[in-house]
């Protein structure tokens, strides 16, 4: 009964905060526990089946809101994609599942099936609490650096208008500017996509110069297209090793990631966060778990199949 009271105010909330924004923060997250919380619990119960009848339209409805916004002002990429098909089917799937799971309680067949369904809700919810846990590690963290006068970079992340700064990319230079120190040497890190006037780079130079920068301590990396690219077309530039301290300025979100690329190219990185639109926020940490999960393939692919034969099992 508790759980169904939980997931009917879930359902309401989330509505609620869709008709009042197109993106937003906790809702993604309180349905991800909520959901969790019912399938330990009440694996069988008609709370389940309350839940989906209520939380799946405006779960639809919100998710498809972002996506086709995304793909009206960033056009038909992958991720935007890939976001609408996923958030469409994982919101569909357990009402019909559970639908069917009614008429059909003791089946053997829905039963393997509900274990499995179990798993692989389990599986993300822990994934995405790991990058959760580890996003706000690297923000506790940021806080207590003591920024010193070492080589800096700033990571791009797309103009607005052809021209002008992102609001995204527009608080990582304001957090650089923040960040940065007497003779500390900045380089604007990003390329120029094809709806682009001129290099992101170049935009973010423009930026800091207005607001004091001196133009001898900002440099400019103009050729790299993704976040692994920033980086290692920076330590080209910088002709750095693994001793010397880069500070690496990005949305929060966003940090984790970075700091990967770093490990991996052999960067003594040294994160530090800069703000992020917080209606955005739970889109992009989204987006940043579907990233991690890709870098990560190879050991979900080992990890997934052991997990899965140990749940049937043991559980």
């Amino acid at each position: 009964m508790i759980i169904g009271i939980g997931w009917i105010m879930t359902g309401i909330y989330f509505l609620l905060n869709k008709l009042t924004s197109t993106y937003s923060v906790w809702p993604g997250n309180v349905v991800l526990i909520m959901t969790i919380l019912t399938l330990i619990n009440y694996p069988f119960s008609p709370a389940l089946l309350i839940g989906a009848l209520v939380v799946s339209l405006p779960l639809i409805i919100g998710f498809l809101m972002v996506g086709v916004k995304r793909i009206k002002t960033q056009g038909l990429t992958a991720f935007n994609l890939f976001f609408v098909t996923v958030a469409s089917v994982g919101t569909i799937f357990p009402l019909v599942y559970w639908t069917a799971l009614m008429f059909n309680k003791y089946g053997l067949i829905f039963n393997w099936l509900m274990k499995l369904y179990q798993f692989v809700v389990l599986y993300i919810v822990l994934d995405y609490l790991h990058l959760l846990s580890t996003y706000f590690y690297y923000q506790f963290k940021s806080w207590q650096e003591k920024v010193t006068a070492d080589p800096m970079v700033v990571l791009g992340c797309g103009l607005f208008n052809r021209t002008e700064l992102s609001p995204t990319l527009k608080l990582r230079v304001q957090g650089a500017i923040h960040y940065h120190q007497k003779d500390q040497l900045i380089t604007m890190s990003g390329g120029q996509g094809s709806d682009e006037d001129l290099p992101e780079g170049v935009a973010m130079k423009h930026y800091a110069l207005a607001h004091g920068i001196p133009t001898d301590q900002i440099q400019v990396e103009d050729a790299s297209t993704t976040t692994y690219e920033n980086l290692k077309n920076t330590k080209e530039l910088l002709s750095l090793d693994d001793k010397t301290p880069l500070y690496i300025v990005s949305s929060n979100y966003h940090l984790p990631r970075a700091l990967y690329y770093a490990r991996q190219l052999k960067l003594n990185g040294v994160g530090l966060y800069a703000k992020s639109p917080k209606k955005l926020w739970c889109l992009m940490l989204f987006r940043e778990w579907v990233a991690f999960v890709v870098l990560r393939r190879r050991w979900h692919m080992i990890l997934f199949p052991i997990f899965l034969i140990m749940y049937y099992y043991f559980l």
